[in-house]
């Protein structure tokens, strides 16, 4: 978590598993204050920067880079959310074709 600069009082709201061998994509489980509406409501954070830990520059380069390449494969952004303190883009709500939530940071 502290490599990542996840603030710590974040720490409680996150889990997550990776691949040991650091060839397959790292999946978090995050708590969200939205009430549930559905049943097994499940919403993906696809890791696609590298973490919080590098310039917002390069993770605002990677995470247009992947959505360009999810919009041609019919994704669409649904919003952007700025870092805190920063005008760079932390990461995007995105939804595939059917409209399932998922986001890339």
């Amino acid at each position: 978590m502290v490599h990542h600069e996840v603030p710590a009082d974040e720490w409680g709201d996150v889990a997550a598993i990776s691949d040991p061998e650091g060839a397959g994509p790292r999946i978090s489980f995050l708590r969200v204050d939205e009430p549930r509406t559905v049943k097994n409501r499940l919403h993906l954070d696809l890791q696609v920067t590298g973490g919080r830990h590098l310039p917002d520059e390069l993770r605002g380069e990677r995470l247009g880079a992947e959505a360009r390449r999810l919009c041609a494969l019919g994704a669409r952004v649904v919003e952007e959310h700025l870092s805190p303190g920063s005008p760079h883009v932390d990461h995007l709500w995105m939804a595939d074709p059917e409209g399932n939530d998922f986001c890339i940071v």
